[in-house]
């Protein structure tokens, strides 16, 4: 895709570049980095860049951008591939989306990594593909459009006004990605259990130098799980009966989750580790005890690829009578149905040992409401208001409706 752009720019404007040389730099270099901007993504992708990684070090700054760099050094050395060592610039460049020149043309930046207004053949790519593959029917995208009549005006790429409507389409099928698949309950109890499978790995594998070697880092690939789970190391005992658990289906469990409102925001701490602390100190005395290594929280950002802000608000448009000026495009002209909000805070609370998940959601009721000022909606409410149980301090509702989640989970 970002060839197929790159080309069609350059073949139909061929004013953006004079030079013949700097044309098929150009086109070589958009191409390289759309292949290798991802090289760098560690066994399981996002999981291993964004859970075990942080995980590892709190206070990294490693990303998978960094390590794409780094790997392409290696296979231009390794390979003794004959490239420009100007031309080895521009592809790491165009694969952070920072310009590092300003004799490169401004919007050959906004084809891969688009830091203006996020919209590039990265998401073209992957919100159409992972659509497909996950049979989602309803989410798929066709980029072709936008490919086939984009211009460049005044160093931006420009769109035909007719098409707004189509690129807010766009990036709300990416939020309903993730909403609905990538950061879907169990998956994240997946992830959560390979991101332990890895941290309690660590000390026999050694990832943070894993990440900084080429060579090394080349054959760490979702294999490792093989590894793991063949090898006959004491040290990675507890990793094989995590392995084992996922067999066995025997999943972390999801107990409950709070939207949080944006006048709220302020009350949750960023820190995973203090929220979890104080779920543990919500906990009843009638209930049975568990410690924060019992449970996790996941912290999810879910918006348009540009935090809080609405990204069609920084692309430029054009009108097939005059392609020569492009302007900007007011939400409400577009329609009076799309969102005013572009972003949303989700936090999940999931349990290691399911044996303590009627406890942790106990507790978590509790941190609502003390901590974030929440009650439970109306209906849950009635449905929760019984006399606990003397034995166990939960109400036969509660049990109900826990032996329906656990029924519902083990059927996924």
């Amino acid at each position: 895709m970002a060839s197929q752009l790159v080309s069609r720019l350059i073949d139909q404007q061929p004013q953006l570049v004079s030079d013949p040389t700097q044309k098929n730099d150009y086109k070589e270099c958009v191409t390289l980095a759309g292949l290798c901007h991802d090289l760098g993504h560690g066994p399981f992708s996002h999981v291993f860049d964004g859970c075990v990684i942080p995980e590892l070090d709190p206070s990294t700054t490693w990303t998978h951008e960094q390590a794409s760099e780094m790997l392409l050094d290696y296979m231009i050395d390794d390979n003794h591939i004959d490239i420009k060592p100007e031309n080895v610039k521009l592809i790491k460049s165009l694969i952070r989306g920072e310009q590092f020149s300003s004799n490169i043309s401004p919007w050959i930046y906004e084809i891969v990594a688009n830091k203006r207004n996020s919209l590039d053949v990265d998401k073209f790519d992957y919100i159409s593909r992972d659509s497909y593959y996950v049979g989602a029917k309803d989410l798929t995208f066709d980029s072709r459009g936008l490919i086939e009549e984009s211009l460049v005006i005044n160093n931006e790429i420009c769109y035909p006004s007719k098409m707004s409507f189509k690129i807010y389409d766009l990036f709300h099928t990416r939020y309903r990605l993730f909403k609905s698949i990538y950061l879907h309950r169990v998956n994240q109890a997946l992830d959560m259990m390979v991101t332990d499978i890895f941290v309690q790995a660590n000390s026999r594998f050694k990832f943070l130098d894993i990440i900084k070697d080429p060579e090394e880092y080349t054959y760490l690939t979702d294999s490792i799980l093989l590894d793991i789970e063949r090898s006959k190391s004491k040290e990675l005992v507890d990793s094989r009966a995590l392995i084992r658990r996922l067999r066995c289906r025997d999943l972390y469990k999801f107990v409950n989750e709070a939207l949080i409102l944006p006048e709220k925001a302020h009350k949750l701490p960023s820190d995973k580790g203090q929220i979890e602390r104080e779920i543990v100190n919500c906990s009843s005395g009638d209930c049975e005890s568990f410690t924060e290594k019992d449970i996790f929280v996941k912290i999810s950002n879910i918006n348009y690829a540009m935090k809080d802000q609405n990204p069609v608000d920084s692309v430029s448009f054009y009108r097939r009578d005059n392609p020569l000026v492009s302007f900007k495009l007011n939400r409400n002209d577009v329609s009076l149905l799309l969102p005013s909000e572009f972003s949303e805070k989700k936090l999940r609370v999931f349990v290691r040992d399911k044996s303590k998940l009627e406890s942790v959601m106990v507790a978590f009721r509790q941190y609502k409401r003390e901590k974030l000022g929440m009650t439970e909606g109306k209906a849950q409410e009635a449905e929760l208001k019984v006399t606990p149980n003397s034995k166990t301090g939960k109400s036969s509702a509660e049990k109900s409706i826990l032996t329906k989640r656990h029924d519902r989970e083990e059927s996924k």
